[in-house]
């Protein structure tokens, strides 16, 4: 596969910009914004005139959440009454504390100094009430309720408030589980829109704004299960769990994460309206960001022009380049639409192999298209600053490009019947030009049939991943040179020679050799053992390097080009031993050439000469150099630790270009990479992901027991995950598709300042290997959609096929990924989790699962174990946790035994809880009543079940043998068992009031 950079000769081109809208993701903002945190001044830019006041809504816990914070066992079970609200109001003020946040333009909650206060007054209900005064007008804020319990124990909610300018204070700020879930998807959005990089405070509130609606509309409609507030108690520096509340107010802390919610939030934004209002904003900070450079002036021209280059190729292009362009931009050169028609079409490659009609692909085609295009933009810019899209508006405005409206905004382009007379300045042609060759000649070749996309190819990967190999049929050449143009100005001149490129004076100006740009990417390998039975994961490094040789740029204008293959390239990079080593790049010509008969790489020219004669990129790829040496083109290659470099480090890595021993040009590169996390992997819970291979079992020759037992205790946690079928498509009544959600843990890792992790994940169906090869067909990938998960949940886009036992699996793969907060960029991977799973028949309704657990010694007949409801009505002002029975089992020799039905959870609201509870039945009448004695299940012990996507999860929090928390969950399809919460422990009936000693 071609590098990720391209080369010159589709430099202009070959851009996913105007095929997804947002140029990429990763490019970095010359303005990286400012962030959040407090100034070294006297004066706190959050201080202000206005408050903001509200309620902690205690009554809106959970039941097994109430029971938490009021200590477990022995508490009355109060039912359907105002007396529901089992947290005395002094103690919920108690080691308890109200703060004043913003979100950051990291995604990080920042203090604003600000301390709130508790009122003397409770509501009606006993909930507490709080006051944040002094607050400043005109900002998004976030109001978190923190207290700690027992147990090294913390319930922590928070909730988002918006202060109007010139408001001189905001009431009904009310803190719950509902408000914490919507903050926690606002924030997680935040990450998805901007992929990890700092953005300006304003972007943030816009962002804010504008998703906040379409969750609170989600959490409200029962779309997901409110999870549980309360969390592990913050850490202070040392690592110790903090007991005082105090020190929350004067010490940095380290605040516990909640997996749960973390898991509630990343499901919520893959819902459609969620990710559509998300990609909406992506496309606003494109358009805000280049609206910012202040084009009046020569620098900012010259900025623009590198800005645009930027978005299009997903990283920077060659300083001449960006200077020629700059030249032309500041020195007001602009060309009438007419002639870029002619420049394109004069440059215009397309794969003889799609055998098209040329007569549907026209100038006045393309002219069309492009007025089209501009009034669709312009009208939906126009109502999505009024709030009024509708979703399938929504939809489409997410494909817009942020350089259009940037380059051509309503005001003065808006029901303008442009012509091919009509003149554009540099930046607006460079966008035209993209948009004839990216967008509508896409489109055209679509409508005949000829759909871009089938050459394409993809195939499983090694690692149960994904190979892509992409081939672009519709190249674009900005070099081409027609010599009657040169001689006499007629004929049909490329781009570049139409904005004079090739004129003697620029072309004597350019001299030397120039080192374009440095990738650093940090990648993967798989070292086997020895004796071939497993092995370790390292990291790999991997670059690419691309130079022009300036001074051949005057041999353009004759036939004679001379090859760049007597140019080399040295990369010197860091080490952990604060050491330096070099390594000699290959030339990519070299390593990338095709099949003889089939069309060279995207960029580069006739075999065995490399881009347009003058550029040249070098890389170091270990994959494609090892197929190369063994001479296994397209097939399997193993790597040795001989054919990696894994040792290396952020800090300065250095270029050097020689041709014949002597260096030409030189050039340092400062590189922020992360490695040594190859352990990092999200470990998948649903489906049942795969253990990973054991470190015993490292460089172990002959059989590994430890592996051995991983994978026995793999297929008694359910082994193969199976979702059942549950829509129905084809509206015949009958479900024959499934709507899958994936989860997964967060690895356990201390991340330095500035780096966030986010996740890739990608889905594909392994039907099995025969003698004629594998038969594997890619169904998702994030890549696809340039999206990048930051939340530990994901409802798939695409709804999944019945796959019968015998006839394949689906695989899915999802992977850690570190990015760069300043800059948005990837700069390291960790591993990846990965599993199989099938999708098979719908559910039965009425099919039935059972769930034990052990009862307290001593515990007589009058004690019973309920399956229990819990449905939320924040509109109730006597009881807002409704709760039910749904399924009672009496005491049988310590033990007790549930058989619920699988309609009993998915036949309710999404958003209900179901809980297991002990109780004593003192009327005999299978009720709770609000006299009896009721014990919730808390600790690792428990179970919760989860309804998202139509599917069943019976969730579990174990210790594992390396004592540290892991969520297990299991997929209910019909007869599986399932280990309920354990009351014979410390959460047991306590001694007294007539129960058991």
């Amino acid at each position: 596969m071609n590098s990720a950079k391209f080369k010159l000769l589709a430099a202009l081109v070959s851009s996913s910009l105007m095929l997804t809208g947002c140029g990429g993701g990763s490019s970095s903002s010359t303005d990286p914004g400012s962030d959040t945190t407090l100034p070294d001044t006297t004066t706190n830019p959050y201080s202000g005139s206005s408050s903001i006041s509200g309620t902690v809504v205690l009554s809106a816990l959970s039941g097994s959440d109430s029971s938490a914070i009021e200590g477990g066992g022995g508490a009355q079970f109060l039912q359907m009454s105002a007396a529901s609200v089992r947290t005395p109001a002094a103690a919920a003020t108690q080691n308890a504390i109200v703060k004043l946040y913003v979100v950051g333009t990291d995604g990080e909650l920042q203090d604003t100094g600000i301390n709130c206060a508790f009122d003397s007054e409770m509501d009606a209900a006993g909930n507490p009430k709080y006051t944040c005064p002094n607050v400043a007008d005109g900002g998004q804020y976030v109001v978190q309720y923190l207290r700690l319990l027992d147990g090294n124990k913390a319930l922590e909610m928070k909730v988002n408030i918006e202060v109007p300018e010139g408001s001189p204070g905001v009431d009904g700020g009310e803190v719950s589980p509902e408000s914490t879930v919507v903050v926690d998807t606002i924030i997680k959005a935040i990450l998805t829109a901007t992929e990890g990089k700092d953005i300006e405070p304003a972007v943030v509130n816009d962002i804010i704004k504008s998703v906040k609606q379409a969750v609170v509309a989600l959490v409200r409609s029962g779309a997901i299960q409110v999870p549980s507030m309360v969390v592990e108690a913050p850490k202070d520096a040392a690592g110790n769990y903090i007991t005082d509340v105090a020190v929350l107010k004067t010490e940095q802390v380290d605040f516990a994460d909640n997996e749960e919610l973390d898991s509630a939030a990343g499901n919520l934004l893959s819902d459609e309206t969620v990710a559509s209002e998300v990609d909406a904003v992506k496309v606003e900070i494109g358009v805000r960001e280049l609206e910012r450079i202040d084009s009046s002036s020569e620098a900012g021209k010259r900025q623009l022009v590198k800005r645009v280059f930027s978005e299009m190729l997903d990283g920077d292009v060659p300083d001449f380049i960006a200077r020629f362009f700059g030249d032309r931009f500041v020195q007001g050169d602009m060309k009438t639409i007419g002639d870029l028609f002619a420049a394109i079409s004069a440059g215009l490659r397309i794969d003889p192999r799609l055998q098209i009609d040329p007569a549907t692909i026209t100038r006045d085609g393309a002219l069309l298209a492009f007025r089209q295009k501009l009034a669709e933009i312009h009208e939906l810019m126009g109502k999505k600053a009024a709030g009024s899209m509708t979703d399938e508006e929504k939809k489409a405005f997410r494909e817009i490009p942020s350089v259009i409206p940037a380059l051509f905004p309503a005001d003065g382009w808006r029901g303008k019947n442009i012509a091919e007379g009509d003149e554009l300045n540099v930046p607006q042609a460079i966008a035209f030009v993209v948009f004839v060759t990216d967008v509508y000649i896409p489109d055209m070749l679509k409508a005949q049939g000829k759909d871009p996309d089938s050459l394409v190819s993809v195939e499983k990967g090694e690692d149960g991943g994904v190979e892509v190999e992409m081939q672009d049929p519709v190249n674009f050449d900005p070099m081409h040179i027609d010599p009657a143009y040169a001689d006499s100005g007629a004929g049909r001149p490329g781009l570049m020679q139409l904005y004079g490129f090739f004129d003697p004076q620029n072309l004597n100006s350019l001299e030397g050799v120039e080192i374009s740009w440095l990738d650093i990417m940090p990648d993967k390998a798989w070292i086997p053992n020895p004796d071939g039975v497993g092995g370790r994961e390292v990291d790999m490094l991997r670059s690419n390097v691309c130079v022009s040789d300036l001074s051949k740029m005057a041999q353009m204008l004759t036939p004679q080009v001379v090859s760049s293959s007597d140019l080399t390239v040295e990369l010197t990079y860091p080490t952990s031993s604060g050491t330096t080593a070099t390594v000699e790049l290959m030339s990519e010509a070299n390593l990338y050439m095709p099949p003889p008969g089939e069309m060279p790489p995207e960029g580069q020219g006739p075999e065995g000469e490399d881009g347009p004669g003058f550029e040249s990129c070098f890389v170091l790829d270990p994959w494609r150099q090892a197929q190369m040496s063994s001479g296994a083109e397209g097939g399997p290659v193993q790597l040795t630790e001989s054919d990696i470099i894994s040792d290396f480090v952020s800090g300065t890595y250095k270029v050097e270009v020689k041709r014949a021993g002597s260096v030409v040009a030189s050039r340092e590169f400062q590189q922020k990479v992360l490695v040594g996390m190859s352990d990092v992997r999200p470990r998948l819970t649903a489906p049942n992901g795969m253990p990973e291979w054991p470190k015993e079992c490292e460089g172990r020759e002959g059989p590994c027991p430890e592996w051995d037992a991983l994978q026995q205790q793999w297929q008694a946690n359910g082994g193969i995950t199976t979702f059942a079928i549950n829509e129905d498509v084809d509206g015949d009544g009958v479900p024959d598709k499934a709507k899958v959600t994936l989860s997964w843990e967060k690895p356990k890792v201390d991340l330095p300042a500035g780096v966030k992790i986010a996740y890739s994940l990608n889905i594909g169906l392994d039907r099995g290997c025969d003698a004629s090869g594998c038969d594997w067909e890619p169904i998702y990938d994030t890549w696809r959609e340039d999206r990048k998960l930051f939340g530990t949940s994901f409802t798939l886009p695409v709804l999944l096929d019945r796959v019968e036992l015998g006839q394949g699996a689906y695989n899915a793969n999802v992977c850690a990924l570190f990015i760069d907060t300043e800059t948005g960029r990837e700069i390291g991977r960790g591993s990846c989790g990965w599993a199989q799973f099938q999708v098979g028949d719908p559910l039965d309704m009425n099919a039935t699962f059972t769930i034990t657990g052990a009862l307290p010694s001593g515990v007589d007949a009058s004690w019973k174990v309920a399956l229990i409801k819990e449905s939320f009505n924040p509109d109730s002002l006597v009881a807002q946790w409704q709760r039910e029975v749904v399924q009672l089992a009496g005491v049988t020799d310590g033990t007790y035994t549930l058989t619920p039905r699988i309609g009993d959870y998915l036949e309710s609201s999404s958003g209900a809880h179901f809980q297991i509870v002990l109780f004593r039945d003192d009327n005999d009448d299978g009720l709770l009543d609000v006299t009896e004695p009721v014990v919730w299940p808390e600790g690792e012990g428990g179970v919760r079940f989860e309804t998202w996507g139509g599917v069943l999860r019976a969730v579990k929090e174990e210790v594992s043998d390396d004592g540290e928390f892991r969520r297990r969950e299991t997929v209910i399809t019909g007869g599986e068992e399932v280990t309920g919460p354990d009351f014979n422990s410390s959460n047991g009936p306590a001694t007294g009031g007539g129960m058991p000693q």
